[in-house]
């Protein structure tokens, strides 16, 4: 057709902003970790994921976790938060919308995450660890 389409996740005619906690959290070097696929044998434990993200903090990284609206998984997440304990964690499950969310993993240090459509989130946003 003459013409190359371009994906640009982070089009600035996307509304971008962002609830003023999660503006404030991440001032600092964070991570995303995105912990959850509907497939069940593509997700990591529990323990896992603690152990990554007390390895990450113990690095000066705190970290977002991302997720869906589905109670089950922002329940799973905040449980995860507590166990943590601290305040360099913090759960955004089900409050971003997609633009949000590319904005905030290509601000990020790292992104981890199960195969996702996050996960090819992050890979059109050109973040490349």
């Amino acid at each position: 057709m003459g013409f190359e389409p371009k994906l640009d996740p982070l089009n600035p005619a996307y509304d971008q902003r962002l609830d003023h906690d999660i503006e404030i959290f991440c001032r600092h070097p964070y991570v995303v970790c995105h912990l959850h696929s509907r497939y069940e044998d593509k997700n990591w434990s529990e323990k896992e994921w603690l152990y990554l993200i007390r390895k990450m903090q113990q690095k000066g990284l705190s970290v977002l976790l991302t997720g869906g609206n589905g109670a089950a998984e922002k329940e799973t997440l905040e449980a995860l938060v507590k166990e943590v304990g601290n305040e360099e964690i913090k759960s955004v499950a089900g409050r971003l919308t997609f633009a949000q969310s590319a904005y905030l993993i290509s601000k990020a240090k790292l992104f981890i995450g199960v195969d996702t459509a996050t996960s090819h989130i992050a890979a059109a946003t050109g973040y490349r660890p």
